[in-house]
């Protein structure tokens, strides 16, 4: 990927090698499932937050349960992430203002790094989520 200013970095997304605040957004397409436990999801929440410049978002979608992604994963890791939880477990990151989007076959968040002021402004005039469901996710077990 040489002169396209595109550099490809190998490394462990709970622990990366970048300061505070580096990036305006950060991307996780199916990457959750990938990841072996929830506490290390929750790492991954958490270094994503970090690395997020204030104002800056993260931006992620990732598969639900189904009897086709558990023949696809067999012996693979698969540690699928509950959407009805997620909200809860961005804030436990430190973000605000979740938005996701449950569909058939998989769920979308969007979360963005508010600014200290932002946050505040945000609760002096009361807001504390925003949770959308798009429509109703359905099982095709």
């Amino acid at each position: 990927m040489a002169g396209n200013g595109v550099r490809i970095v190998r490394g462990d997304g709970t622990a990366m090698p970048y300061p505070d605040g580096a990036f305006s957004t950060v991307v996780l397409f199916t990457v959750l499932l990938h990841v072996s436990s929830p506490a290390l999801q929750n790492r991954l929440f958490s270094e994503a937050y970090r690395v997020l410049k204030p104002g800056g978002v993260l931006a992620g979608v990732d598969t639900m349960q189904s009897r086709l992604m558990r023949m696809i994963h067999i012996g693979d890791t698969m540690v699928l992430v509950d959407p009805g939880r997620l909200v809860a477990r961005l804030e436990s990151a430190g973000f605000r203002e979740i938005t996701t989007e449950i569909g058939s076959g998989r769920f979308r968040f969007r979360p963005p790094k508010q600014s200290t002021e932002q946050n505040s402004l945000l609760r002096q005039r009361g807001f504390r989520r925003k949770l959308i469901y798009i429509e109703a996710a359905k099982d095709r077990s």
